[in-house]
């Protein structure tokens, strides 16, 4: 946290921090309890759909951050394109060995 806020905000910064852990813990079961009532695949759809909106929102913040500059960006969106290619081809892969 120390070198992501300037210090007049690291104590809102540590606040926001805890504040998003403790509804995460709170909201988290009963969201996923909704989702598995009504599909148990659901709950693997919305983890996968907000780690991947994390992904972009947070990741290149973050490496800014820790790199003190935004030309580490199109490394990181490199990488997290080709993982998201590879996770759709073995995602095909493996419906198409399920289906025959």
């Amino acid at each position: 946290m120390s070198r992501v806020c300037p210090p007049e905000l690291q104590v809102k910064g540590f606040a926001l921090n805890r504040l998003a852990n403790n509804l995460g813990v709170t909201i988290g079961p009963a969201v996923g309890g909704i989702l598995a009532l009504r599909d148990y695949r659901l709950l693997f759809w919305a983890d996968g759909l907000t780690c991947i909106a994390a992904a972009f929102i947070v990741g290149p913040a973050a490496g800014a951050a820790v790199y003190g500059h935004l030309g580490g960006d199109a490394l990181w969106f490199g990488c997290a394109g080709v993982t998201a290619l590879l996770a759709v081809a073995f995602s095909a892969l493996r419906r198409s060995l399920e289906s025959s």
